[in-house]
């Protein structure tokens, strides 16, 4: 099991469809600037400022979240893609029906 420390959230990764609604086949490029999303797995307890007060992370397991595009650090276990980023990359969190 990987347990985060201080701000820092495990998020595993969604994977990308190449296929539009409609059937056309996209092309993958490495110059795609599009944020990545994917599910909070775990967090740290949170940043801890100059007073030595933790600040609690805003997002909590099972958020699907969108973040910067090659933030944090890939980690693969068991044949699975996660990534450990810092809360401050999170860009926003994405409900259930938007894609």
């Amino acid at each position: 099991m990987i347990k985060p420390l201080h701000d820092q959230v495990l998020i595993k990764l969604e994977e990308k469809d190449n296929v539009t609604k409609t059937g056309l086949i996209l092309a993958r490029t490495e110059n795609n600037t599009e944020p990545d999303k994917g599910v909070v797995l775990a967090t740290g307890p949170g940043r801890i400022n100059d007073s030595g007060v933790v600040l609690p992370i805003s997002v909590t397991k099972g958020d699907r979240v969108l973040f910067a595009k090659y933030a944090g650090h890939l980690v693969e276990k068991d044949d699975k893609k996660y990534v450990l980023v810092s809360e401050k990359d999170i860009i926003a969190l994405l409900g259930d029906d938007e894609d």
